[in-house]
């Protein structure tokens, strides 16, 4: 039971309880009557969504499914149609052309087209051929030194990369290679929520441990005064005075403990969260609203573990890394057949 305060009647030889006293109960109570600091209630919704918003981790992981799609669009483009230009050009000396001098015989062919890689592995392409040649110091000038001529070529594998296996592996790859990096990212998100939802609700209980060691310690003071008192009164004797004087500073030590930890406790939660108008710099306080639900839940263990195999992320990145492991060693299972166009 909370002990009723009790009034001091003035009466002539009586003594008030001493200054050193006083001044030890007013170091907490004296908290309590200070002008309060800046409150700022915040919900479990709103201090996760804050987090998520400001979290510099999670703006960092958030590249990862971008380049993994930009690796899976490289990949499939690899069967776009493309223009090229090729050119050679080669200066030999012709031997056969005369006996007495040396003869220089240019050579070069430019190739301008379309080249479309096929589904089969194999490509269709269409160029425009420029060739020139020509004989220098030569005693007879060469008649037809240009030539122009319009090619079509197909190539076709028949043995190694039918059927386009090493450009489909690879996009089969950056598939997986998408899904491991969306997966890294919830698991990124995932984790930060725990730990503010933890965080959350260890202020909650720490708020409960102050107040209850506030109440713990105004008793134990009360208990101190009376004893002082009765004491000043005759009613008791002066060891009763100094337990009750050490049952109030234990108690004030214990609230101290505790109001130290819940500084802590928001302190974490301020960095978690990283909100502009709770930083950690500030000096405003965090008031929980959300109260934790204390009903037990009916939890079915099987299905609680099937639920993980399905969804959680490791597991289906690890099941990713083991299909990028299959298709690598099937392709490099093909990759030993000879060359065949």
């Amino acid at each position: 039971p909370v002990p009723v305060a009790v009034q001091q009647k003035e009466k002539p030889g009586t003594a008030a309880v001493p200054a050193s006293d006083t001044a030890m109960s007013a170091s907490i109570s004296g908290a309590r009557t200070s002008p309060r600091q800046d409150t700022v209630r915040l919900s479990l919704f709103d201090a996760i969504r804050h987090g998520l918003e400001k979290n510099q981790e999670i703006q960092v992981v958030a590249f990862t499914p971008q380049q993994a799609l930009e690796g899976l669009a490289d990949a499939e483009a690899v069967f776009d149609p493309e223009f090229f230009t090729e050119g050679t050009y080669q200066r030999d000396p012709n031997l056969q052309s005369s006996v007495t001098r040396v003869v220089m015989e240019d050579d070069s062919l430019l190739q301008t087209g379309i080249r479309k890689p096929l589904g089969t592995g194999g490509s269709v392409s269409g160029a425009l051929a420029l060739g020139y040649g020509d004989l220098l110091n030569a005693e007879v000038d060469r008649t037809y030194r240009y030539t122009f001529a319009p090619t079509f070529e197909i190539r076709q594998p028949l043995l190694k990369n039918i059927g386009g296996r090493e450009e489909k592996a690879a996009i089969k790859i950056a598939h997986y290679q998408m899904g491991i990096s969306k997966e890294a990212f919830r698991r990124k998100v995932i984790d930060i929520a725990t730990r503010i939802s933890k965080t959350y609700w260890q202020i909650y209980l720490l708020m409960d441990y102050v107040m209850i060691d506030r109440q713990n310690f105004e008793m134990a003071e009360e208990v101190y005064r009376r004893e002082a008192v009765r004491v000043m009164e005759g009613l008791s004797q002066q060891l009763d005075v100094e337990r009750a004087r050490s049952n109030a500073e234990s108690r004030r030590g214990n609230l101290i403990r505790s109001k130290e930890r819940l500084q802590v406790g928001t302190d974490q939660l301020k960095l978690l969260i990283n909100w502009s108008n709770v930083n950690i710099d500030s000096d405003v306080t965090i008031a929980t609203v959300d109260e934790p639900n204390a009903e037990p839940l009916d939890v079915n263990e099987k299905e609680v573990v099937e639920k993980a195999f399905q969804h959680r992320p490791e597991l289906l990145q690890a099941r990713q890394r083991v299909s990028i492991s299959k298709v690598e060693e099937d392709l490099s299972r093909h990759l030993k057949l000879p060359t065949l166009d």
